[in-house]
């Protein structure tokens, strides 16, 4: 096998193939087609997840034999096109003719397909069978272990995603400094704020295997900054831009901060940019140039402004709260516990155009904590004398850093 070609329309549960194979056409008489993918089910009625392993004969076809075909070539193999009349396919197999081979799933959802071929001889007929009751006697699998991996992509877009609340999220570091003439004389202690954790009603896997939460904002990244995002690296795109503000139905559908009315106003991005999300646990997934479905009701899909990007994160399940929970990690901004108002959408990367991401999901607003450092540091000269120091950011109109000591 030496190309499987996927071709999906909007809506289809099936999939079109193209597979080309190389074949012997003086000892092999048939050729199937089987697959081989993983099932992702998570119905709200039981206790967890599951995934099942699935499988499916696609295609079994007769090889034209070397007295009927005109592209036989005695020295080598021969290219055949599976499902296709042998007029539809050029002799040196310089064109490819359409898929004709049709896999049906019964659903639009993603999948991550492993294809592989099973040969049985031309001449099976003319021995006796070892073992009649084995279908597959007198045939030979193509590269055992080793299929062809094909991601089909969905063609809907996901359902929306049901949030159940939002939490903030700390991270702990300790840290003990020893001196040979005073061992243990200093103990830092820091407590890291921005993190925020989503809760998500069950029923996950709704555009299948991949599916991401993803955070909405705008403006929408292009393909050079979304691709150098994905490589980890950074974009043009500068905390202290000054953005225009959205405005009309849109700004309903993207995340959006909010500031203690006490504070300057400017003293913060007026919209999130992709440099203020990141995952705790791994990598986040951007996306870029997509269309909300609440931006096609509104007819601006068709132009920049009704452009959006996200930053997917994979969602983990918590069995204990029988939920779906996803870490979320917002970078510093220069203001005092600000809040955050996050869109959210189901996000699937693999998927057809503007089958992406589901209806916009509204989260409640959410305080973002700043970052707490203590040291504790013993005075040598004297024995029951400590200093703690305590940093961070103040609640002060221009919330600067700032530290503080006590004895």
């Amino acid at each position: 096998m030496t190309d499987v070609r996927i071709e999906r329309s909007p809506g289809d549960s099936g999939a079109r193939l193209g597979v080309d194979v190389l074949v012997d056409r003086k000892s092999t008489g048939r050729v199937a087609l089987q697959a081989g993918w993983t099932e992702w089910i998570d119905d709200p009625a039981k206790p967890i997840f599951r995934s099942i392993k699935a499988q499916a004969l696609v295609h079994d076809e007769p090889i034209t034999s070397p007295f009927d075909a005109n592209d036989f070539d005695a020295q080598g193999m021969t290219k055949e096109t599976l499902g296709h009349e042998p007029e539809q396919v050029s002799i040196d197999g310089s064109e490819e003719a359409d898929p004709k081979v049709t896999q049906q799933f019964g659903d639009n959802k993603h999948r991550v397909v492993d294809y592989s071929l099973v040969a049985s001889s031309r001449f099976k007929n003319d021995f006796e069978k070892k073992n009649p009751e084995d279908p597959r006697e007198f045939s030979i699998e193509s590269e055992p272990g080793r299929p062809f991996t094909v991601s089909v992509p969905s063609t809907a877009r996901p359902k929306k995603p049901n949030v159940a609340y939002v939490i903030p999220t700390f991270g702990w570091t300790y840290e003990r400094e020893s001196f040979p003439i005073d061992p243990g004389a200093r103990v830092h202690s820091t407590r890291q704020g921005g993190g925020l954790r989503v809760y998500l009603e069950r029923g996950w896997f709704s555009s299948g295997e991949g599916e991401l939460l993803g955070v909405v904002f705008w403006p929408g990244l292009s393909e050079t900054q979304c691709a150098r995002l994905n490589e980890g690296h950074t974009t043009s795109f500068d905390v202290r831009d000054e953005f225009p503000p959205v405005t009309g139905e849109l700004a309903k559908y993207v995340t959006r901060w909010g500031l203690d009315p006490r504070l300057r106003p400017h003293s913060i991005p007026f919209l999130p940019t992709p440099h203020h999300f990141s995952a705790p646990n791994g990598v986040a997934k951007y996306g870029c140039d997509l269309v909300l479905e609440e931006c096609e009701k509104l007819g601006i899909c068709n132009t920049p402004e009704g452009r959006v990007s996200v930053a997917g994160f994979k969602p983990e399940y918590d069995a204990q709260r029988g939920l779906w929970r996803c870490d979320i990690r917002v970078n510093p901004v220069p203001a005092y516990n600000p809040f955050i108002r996050l869109a959210v959408v189901r996000y699937q990367p693999d998927s057809l155009r503007n089958c992406e991401v589901s209806a916009v999901e509204i989260a409640d607003f959410a305080q973002l904590l700043p970052d707490r450092s203590v040291s504790i540091t013993r005075v040598p000269e004297e024995k029951r004398s400590i200093v703690i120091q305590v940093s961070g950011r103040l609640t002060s109109r221009r919330s600067k850093s700032v530290q503080t000591s006590l004895k």
